[in-house]
């Protein structure tokens, strides 16, 4: 038997992912391998921890103008899903993606954060965002 929360939590995650992957359409191909691994579709809170660590790794490096492009491109996909009407997306930006980018990388991502990750950042750093659990 599925219950209204377990609709509800699909229905979350249709919509994120939906949102994610018409910003970063590449990718579809870690959600898919995640799928693979898995045996069903992956939370979002694992996406955006994968998205997070493909983050880290660009931040560390010294990057080229298709490296500069492609940060851009990941933090304008987070402010997207941040700034999705109909549902809070606030713990899954803060938990799932900016808490996995580590302080020092966190420091270097402020560049790229937008209005809505930036307040969603300010919440994951005061303590006034709390996990729910997904």
């Amino acid at each position: 038997m599925v219950d209204a929360s377990d609709d509800e939590f699909a229905l979350q995650r249709e919509q994120t992912m939906a949102v994610l992957l018409a910003e970063l359409p590449e990718l579809a191909p870690i959600v898919s391998e995640l799928e693979d691994v898995l045996g069903d579709p992956p939370g979002v809170h694992l996406v955006f921890c994968e998205l997070a660590e493909l983050a880290v790794r660009l931040l560390g490096r010294v990057r080229d103008e298709d490296d500069e492009v492609l940060l851009e491109r990941i933090f304008e996909a987070v402010e997207a899903v941040a700034m999705a009407s109909g549902v809070d997306h606030a713990e899954t930006v803060g938990f799932g993606f900016l808490a996995n980018l580590g302080p020092g990388p966190l420091a270097h991502a402020r560049l790229y954060l937008l209005g809505a990750t930036e307040q969603v950042l300010e919440q994951y750093l005061s303590g006034e965002l709390e996990l729910t659990g997904e």
